[in-house]
């Protein structure tokens, strides 16, 4: 932290009581109303000769910090001279990448906001996480628990945490997370597994053009059928069958797989796509088909009306006149 405009040392040069910010009595740096002590703090501080200081802290755990949010910072120099900031403390709290995972997945937990480790402080923080599987009834559920591991809490306050979600998470469910800090408050963090999900990519395509169909938490192993997967209303080729390039559809360890398909003749707009999944059950997404575009140069033109059988005649008279016209008129030249 550094200060400023406060009361110039060269003020009390020679002097027995040197202007500093001293910890005692009205002159002190406090954090949220409550004054700031060793070890967060190394007390006395000087001033030098513009009324400036430097100093380090760290911000202490306790009843005015834990709850984060904005909070003021306050000094006071040993002359009476006050100076005030503000600054925002953190709250603890998690992320998940990716945001959707599924048994078996392997995902990562990041902290953000916990204790800081501080080797000042000899204060080394790390969490344990424990992964709590919903089971039983949606009325009454009760929760089984896997040890997931432990890792450190850097000096800013964060971790990275990668775990695989255990096998017995069922899908849907609303599962807990507790990550427990060696310093600090016990942080429940909720995780919900969504029912399988069918995407697709890119969402709108051409006729006859290749996207990606992409399954996730399904059963693993399970072996996609030759008709599984529709459009539109209309069965498409799954690779692997009759003929089709490519491997059959199985999945993974972690029940995902993804393969190519061909959009079917489709008239353009929005249409479903479908799968049969592993017990029967239908998944859906939609896709857009798209159409070709014209252009039209010139953009503007006048229409031609037919010749009617008539206008025919009338036009072939006038050609005999004029050829007439044009012999008679050798003819006279000639003479002369």
């Amino acid at each position: 932290m550094r200060g400023s405009a406060f009361t110039a040392s060269e003020n009390s040069a020679g002097t027995e009581n040197p202007i500093l910010i001293t910890g005692n009595g009205p002159s002190f740096i406090s954090i949220g109303g409550a004054t700031l002590r060793s070890p967060h703090v190394e007390y006395p501080i000087p001033l030098d000769k513009n009324g400036s200081f430097f100093v380090e802290i760290s911000v202490p755990d306790n009843a005015s910090t834990e709850s984060g949010g904005r909070l003021d910072i306050r000094v006071s120099d040993s002359s009476g001279r006050k100076g005030k900031a503000d600054f925002f403390v953190v709250r603890p709290g998690t992320s998940f990448a990716p945001g959707v995972g599924y048994p078996g997945q392997n995902i990562q937990l990041s902290g953000q906001g916990f204790i800081a480790s501080n080797r000042f402080l000899s204060t080394k923080n790390q969490v344990d996480v424990t992964y709590w599987a919903q089971s039983g009834s949606p009325t009454n559920p009760f929760y089984a628990q896997t040890i997931l591991g432990t890792t450190q809490v850097d000096i800013g306050g964060k971790f990275v945490f990668e775990f695989r979600i255990p096998t017995n998470a069922r899908l849907p469910s609303t599962n807990r997370i507790l990550v427990s800090p060696r310093f600090g408050e016990v942080l429940t963090v909720i995780h919900f597994i969504p029912n399988s999900q069918l995407t697709i990519s890119p969402g709108a395509a051409f006729v006859g053009d290749e996207i990606i169909v992409s399954l996730a938490g399904m059963p693993t192993g399970f072996a996609l059928p030759a008709d599984a997967l529709s459009i539109g209303g209309s069965r498409v080729p799954v690779p692997g069958y009759f003929g089709v390039p490519g491997e059959k559809p199985n999945t993974d360890s972690s029940g995902s797989v993804s393969f190519t398909a061909r959009v079917p003749s489709l008239t353009s707009g929005q249409h479903s796509v479908e799968i049969i999944g592993a017990t029967g059950e239908l998944l859906t997404t939609s896709l857009t088909v798209l159409e070709g575009t014209l252009q039209l140069f010139p953009s503007r033109t006048n229409c031609i009306r037919p010749i009617q059988r008539s206008q025919l005649h009338c036009c072939e008279s006038i050609r005999r006149v004029r050829r007439s016209h044009d012999f008679w008129s050798r003819r006279i030249r000639a003479t002369n």
